[in-house]
């Protein structure tokens, strides 16, 4: 669920210097766009980021312009169906209809009222409405180009880490440094990026869970998973209890978990709660590491055990760890350095509130149960 407390920027954080009408020395113009400087005679745009702007929307080079920037003004404000507007409704319904199109491009759900916003902006801007400054992008057209970039950069680095699913070490690779760069704190004060980086977010866990370095790690998908679909649903006061024979199965299939459990059994009944188990490898490690467990049960006729088990804990990441934290409980370097950095990236989510906490109970039944 993402963070309902941004209020909207309003027009006075838009850069004046980038308005139309405003009479800048040429030497002092700066793209509005790429943020580069420029000395010829545009108002809006440098060369390069004109030319792209022809590709990206779209519009016709046909015939010869005086001024391709102008030409560029008229064509957007006539697809919109837009007419009889002065050069500043121009430039607003240029600027709002380049940042809706990287929103299109990007199509990301976390940034659909951002673009809902835009498209009302550009259905006001009316030679017979009264006009306003407000009617400008909310934030400057340069924060939707690079907030672009960084998403494209994001697409190809998750394209290819699908590509490299089956090679683990590249995999890894890919993991610890392909992603960093969405996973950053800083911008968690600016809500154009929050939104931005939310979505890529919330995309890298989904491909985590689906498919990703999580494969074959079947609770630490299944719980990474209920933080991520069921957030709106979460009470953090309250216990999620699961019940599902998968999960069973997943304990009772592990070799780490029978020890443990064995070395509980040594009576013809038991009655233990609250202890304090620790799994050191595979899913278990992922997915819990530390939990309290509580146990109860006795022998049948059969020398055999009839159980009752309940596994508690808390689904978090608020701490950033260093590989230290990791490395001490494990016994595989690659796996620590792996650990610690998920983890730290979780964290970050936690802070986006892309992942969010709750506590949950595993409960099951195991019947005719035997320590051989």
């Amino acid at each position: 669920m993402i963070k309902d407390n941004f209020v909207n920027i309003e027009a006075e954080n838009i850069n004046a210097e980038n308005i139309i009408f405003n009479e800048n020395n040429e030497s002092n113009r700066k793209c509005i766009l790429c943020n580069r400087p420029y000395d010829y005679k545009y108002t809006l745009f440098g060369r390069s980021c004109l030319d792209n702007l022809y590709k990206q929307l779209n519009v016709s080079k046909f015939g010869i312009y005086f001024n391709k920037e102008n030409h560029l003004l008229n064509s957007i404000a006539h697809r919109n169906f837009k007419f009889f507007l002065n050069q500043t409704q121009k430039q607003a319904i240029l600027e709002n209809y380049i940042a809706l199109d990287y929103l299109k491009r990007m199509n990301l759900t976390s940034m659909e009222s951002i673009k809902e916003q835009i498209e009302n902006n550009i259905k006001l801007i009316s030679a017979f409405a009264e006009f306003s400054v407000n009617m400008f992008p909310v934030y400057p057209l340069n924060e939707f180009y690079k907030i672009y970039r960084d998403y494209k950069k994001f697409k190809e680095t998750l394209d290819e880490a699908k590509e490299k699913e089956n090679n683990k070490d590249k995999y890894d690779e890919t993991i610890l440094k392909g992603f960093t760069f969405i996973f950053d704190k800083s911008k968690l004060v600016s809500p154009l990026w929050y939104y931005a980086y939310y979505g890529m977010q919330y995309s890298f866990w989904k491909w985590i869970v689906e498919g990703g370095k999580l494969k074959n790690m079947e609770l630490s998908s299944y719980l990474l998973n209920i933080s991520l679909t069921d957030a709106k649903k979460i009470d953090q006061n309250e216990t999620i209890i699961i019940k599902d024979d998968d999960i069973k199965n997943i304990f009772l299939n592990n070799e780490e978990f029978k020890n443990i459990l064995n070395n509980l059994l040594f009576e013809d009944e038991i009655n233990i709660s609250n202890y304090e188990c620790e799994f050191k490898y595979g899913d278990l490690f992922y997915a819990i590491h530390k939990a309290d467990m509580d146990v109860k049960g006795n022998k049948n006729n059969e020398n055999e055990w009839n159980l009752h088990i309940n596994i508690s804990d808390r689904y978090d990441f608020t701490d950033i760890k260093g590989l230290d934290d990791y490395s001490n409980s494990t016994d595989n370097i690659s796996k620590s350095l792996l650990s610690s950095t998920l983890n730290n990236f979780a964290a970050i989510s936690s802070q986006y509130e892309v992942i969010k906490p709750y506590n949950f109970k595993i409960e099951f039944d195991i019947e005719n149960y035997s320590k051989n």
